[in-house]
Formats: C-alpha cells, sequence, structure tokens
C-alpha cells in the first residue's frame, strides 16, 4: 500500500507542476497574442497615418490649381502669383515615391485610393513620378521667368505629367488610382 501511496503522492506533485506548467503556456501565449494584436494595432495606425499624410502632400499639390489654373485660362497674368504655387508643387511632387510604401494600399487601407498596380508596375511609377519632378521644376522656371505664354505652354506639359499616375481632377481614376466614390 506504501508504494500506491507514494505513487499518487508522486503523480500528485507533477500533475501539480503540469498545472502550473498549463497555466505558464496559457498566460505566456495570452500575453503574445495580445502584444502581436498590439504590434499589429500598431502598424495599422502607422499605415493609416502615413495613407492620411499621402493624401494631404496630393491635396496641397491639387490646391495649388486655383492659383496656377486662371493664369493658364488668362483670367490672371500675374506670374508672381504662380511662384509659390508652382514652387509647392515641385517640392511636393519630390516626396511621392516615398509617400507610397509597399502595404499602403487600398487592399491594406480600405480609405486609399492606391491601386496595387503601383508596387506591381513600381519601376513605371517611379518613372512617372521622377517625370513629374522634372516637369514640375520646369513649371518653376517657367513662372520665375516672367513668360506668360511658356508657363501656360509647361503647365500644359505638367498636367500631363500628373496623368502619369491618373486623369483628370481629384474624383478620377486611372492606372494607379481608384476613382473617388
Amino acid at each position: 500500500m506504501s508504494i500506491a501511496k507514494e505513487s499518487r503522492s508522486t503523480s500528485g506533485i507533477f500533475s501539480g507542476a503540469g498545472v502550473m506548467a498549463k497555466r505558464f503556456l496559457m498566460l505566456t501565449s495570452f500575453a503574445l497574442l495580445l502584444g502581436g494584436t498590439a504590434a499589429v494595432s500598431y502598424a495599422d495606425e502607422k499605415t493609416d497615418a502615413l495613407v492620411k499624410e499621402r493624401q494631404d502632400l496630393m491635396k496641397k499639390m491639387g490646391g495649388t490649381f486655383k492659383v496656377l489654373v486662371p493664369i493658364v485660362k488668362g483670367e490672371n497674368t500675374n506670374l508672381s502669383d504662380a511662384v509659390p504655387a508652382a514652387t509647392t508643387v515641385h517640392e511636393a511632387s519630390k516626396g511621392i515615391v516615398a509617400a507610397f510604401p509597399e502595404g499602403s494600399g487600398r487592399d491594406e487601407v480600405p480609405e486609399s485610393r492606391a491601386k496595387r498596380e503601383i508596387w506591381l508596375q513600381w519601376a513605371e511609377f517611379e518613372a512617372a513620378a521622377e517625370k513629374l519632378v522634372e516637369e514640375s521644376g520646369k513649371l518653376v522656371d517657367a513662372a520665375e521667368s516672367g513668360d506668360v505664354e511658356a508657363f501656360r505652354a509647361q503647365f500644359k506639359v505638367y498636367a500631363a505629367a500628373c496623368g502619369g499616375c491618373h486623369e483628370g481632377p481629384s474624383k478620377s481614376g486611372g492606372k494607379f488610382r481608384f476613382e473617388r466614390e
């Protein structure tokens, strides 16, 4: 009998340790789950913030059209008004490529209008963005020159470079952008 009691008491010790081990494992798993969820949540917030910054950058560029288009239409011939707007466009366009890290498209952030084609055709996207930097730089030069006709001609080239990623006004879609819903 004493052997059976010893056996029970020994198994009791191991079963107690087993319960502790199970509790430790469960608590560790729960902590990892929470940590993983927090990391995913942080990553989601970071991506959401990046998309918001990107949208703000695009709105900033689009906002310059309120100054630039009246000059193109002949409603205003004062190119000194165009210099700061053209400079804003040029400086903002330099940040476009960096504003589109992989994982920041509509699949990951529903509010994004960025199509996955950006990352599938990255070299073409980079080339289109670089063309925009180049043409917006020439737009600054044309504005600074004081030659309204040269500015109007360069604005058309610049606007075509915008169309390298999307067509038309801000609500439109295009190769790399979904239409606004």
